[in-house]
């Protein structure tokens, strides 16, 4: 996350479709992992080359259902050995995908972040942050914290 996410992004667009079908907007609208009022033209390609394959920080659906993927997958290791680290990605996101996205161009209006090349940052604190109160550990690729050779993003309180 937030890139390599084409499969639950499409999942959640489904999921979308069957509860607006049954008029339930709150199912509806809860993990959906896209911005619906996105020009479709302005999205861009993975190096996979997928459309629709980074999920969107600029929705608070995003964040429920990352909190519900990793409540699951610390279920599905209680029998076996508890989950400590828990490794949600990071790499590869076509930052272009959000450029024409309400949600993200929200988030920058309302100052929450300085500008748009802040997402990412934005998106990997709400995952850690996710990730600690659940005791877990983060784990990413090193392009997914390390945006340049300089930079690491402000996690380095939940990396061990």
């Amino acid at each position: 996350m937030p890139g390599h996410s084409h499969a639950a992004i499409r999942s959640m667009k489904a999921r979308h479709k069957k509860y607006m079908d049954l008029k339930d907007t709150v199912k509806a609208e809860e993990f959906l992992l896209s911005d619906l009022d996105q020009d479709s033209k302005t999205g861009s390609r993975s190096v996979q080359m997928f459309s629709e394959n980074a999920v969107n920080p600029g929705l608070k659906s995003t964040y429920r259902f990352v909190q519900k993927v990793v409540t699951e997958v610390q279920k599905m290791h209680e029998d076996i050995q508890p989950l400590r680290v828990f490794h949600f990605g990071g790499d590869e996101v076509p930052y272009e995908a959000w450029e024409g996205s309400p949600a993200c161009l929200a988030l920058v209006d309302s100052e929450e972040i300085s500008g748009m090349e802040k997402l990412m940052e934005y998106f990997v604190t709400r995952v850690a942050d996710i990730l600690a109160q659940s005791g877990l550990a983060v784990g990413a690729w090193q392009d997914g914290i390390i945006p340049n050779e300089s930079d690491l993003l402000p996690i380095k309180r939940y990396l061990d």
